[in-house]
């Protein structure tokens, strides 16, 4: 699906995949899923649940995923360019991607991948953020 799709749910999963365009998703106590998106605007946010990203990030695209008590996880190309920031204040922070500086729970981290052109960032409070090259 290409266009702009907003979803919302209260103790109740969304679940989005195979679309582009602009994202828009918040629940509350509920996960969220995006799977297989080439979406230039994604906006997901979780009050005690998980945000889990599966897609490509485009130059000039704007990628932001908060989460209250769950771990954002997100998932891109090896090849992919973003100029990435990352905060947690309780839970771990980690990459698979080489050449990323320690990732520090308590502080706002910021590294690039490739040459930055999308923009990435990710909050938590009590979860996880784990950043995954496939």
């Amino acid at each position: 699906m290409d266009g702009v799709i907003e979803a919302s749910s209260v103790a109740a999963d969304v679940h989005i995949s195979n679309s582009s365009g602009e994202v828009y998703v918040e629940t509350v106590g509920g996960n969220i899923t995006l799977e297989n998106l080439s979406a230039r605007i994604v906006e997901a946010g979780s009050i005690g649940g998980r945000v889990s990203f599966d897609g490509t990030v485009g130059d000039g695209g704007d990628y932001f995923f908060t989460s209250n008590g769950g771990t954002v996880s997100i998932t891109i190309p090896e090849d992919s360019n973003a100029s990435v920031t990352f905060a947690s204040i309780h839970g771990n922070i980690s990459s698979d991607f080489p050449g990323i500086p320690d990732l520090e729970r308590g502080a706002r981290n910021r590294f690039t991948i490739g040459n930055g052109g999308a923009n990435i960032e990710a909050e938590t409070f009590g979860g996880r953020i784990v950043l995954r090259r496939r």
